[in-house]
């Protein structure tokens, strides 16, 4: 009897996830779309990772971090006339420290989130912003530029 229950409660679970809608009456496909419930809670330990990832300083690190981190149709754009390597390389000499700056400077300051909630933008006083952008299929925060 038990285990009915329990195959019953999960099979109810399921069905009210498959169905749940937002506030907004999106679809369920919409919705699954939304970045986590907390959202910049998991983006600024997302962010601490990013940081920890890139202050290794080697090139390895930055090969790892692009491919984690970049938004993956942009990725394969870029790919698609330039080798990893090169890119790599290039991130990791001419971009890697700034954006190691830019992304310790996003711990004090709020972003602004797009409507459809994906979006997260930093405004940071004399420096270059930075936007991170929620990618569904990956379950992860991409760096957006």
């Amino acid at each position: 009897m038990k285990t009915l229950v329990v195959l019953f409660s999960s099979v109810s679970l399921l069905s009210a996830l498959c169905m749940a809608k937002d506030s907004d009456d999106a679809s369920p496909k919409q919705a699954a779309v939304e970045a986590p419930a907390n959202n910049l809670t998991h983006l600024r330990a997302e962010i601490l990772k990013m940081i920890a990832l890139l202050e290794k300083g080697d090139l390895a690190s930055s090969e790892a971090f692009i491919k984690k981190y970049a938004i993956p149709d942009e990725l394969t754009k870029i790919l698609s006339d330039e080798k990893l390597e090169e890119l790599t390389e290039r991130f990791h000499e001419e971009k890697r420290e700034k954006l190691v700056d830019v992304l310790k400077s996003t711990a004090d300051i709020e972003p602004k989130i797009s409507e459809d909630k994906l979006d997260y933008r930093f405004l940071i006083p004399n420096k270059r912003g930075v936007t991170f952008r929620w990618d569904a299929k990956t379950s992860r925060f991409h760096v957006k530029n």
